[in-house]
């Protein structure tokens, strides 16, 4: 999960627009198999996952989540290419009909996720790797997730 990588750029997701502005559907990755529209839908699906009534299951053994929370929390980039078990070995189908409507939902998925901490600011919904997260801790995990791939696809050096 660690990488030797910089450190994670602040980064918050009221700067998501302007990063959006620079995303083609040319945009080549600098690794993995996802493009562009394939990258947005997947950070729209984290965004979700805060008030989804399907939640996920917890895959990390309660014994690694203090390690885990601890990764979380720290400054430490996620590794390239790490294996999701939810997302598999191939791309999912993509959901919206183009690059420009994934934008416009991921950014719609932003103002639900800050809109559900408004509304549930005690709440800690349950984060399939990480266990239970509160309002700072999926802030961090989003800041720290969309650095990954935005750095992923040249948004950010």
């Amino acid at each position: 999960m660690e990488n030797t990588q910089t450190a994670t750029p602040a980064f918050d997701l009221k700067s998501v627009p302007f990063y959006l502005e620079k995303l083609t559907a040319e945009t080549k990755p600098a690794w993995g198999i996802m493009t562009p529209q394939h990258m947005l839908e997947h950070l729209g699906n984290t965004l979700v996952m805060v008030n989804s009534k399907k939640a996920l299951p917890c895959v990390t053994p309660e014994e690694h989540l203090p390690a885990y929370r601890q990764f979380l929390m720290s400054e430490k980039p996620f590794a390239q290419n790490i294996p999701n078990q939810f997302i598999g070995d191939g791309l999912a189908p993509l959901r919206f009909e183009d690059l420009e409507t994934a934008k416009t939902k991921l950014l719609a998925a932003i103002e639900s996720f800050q809109r559900f901490f408004q509304e549930n600011p005690e709440a800690t919904p349950m984060h399939p790797f990480f266990g239970h997260l509160n309002y700072e801790e999926w802030q961090q995990f989003q800041r720290k997730h969309f650095t990954h791939h935005f750095r992923q696809f040249g948004l950010i050096g």
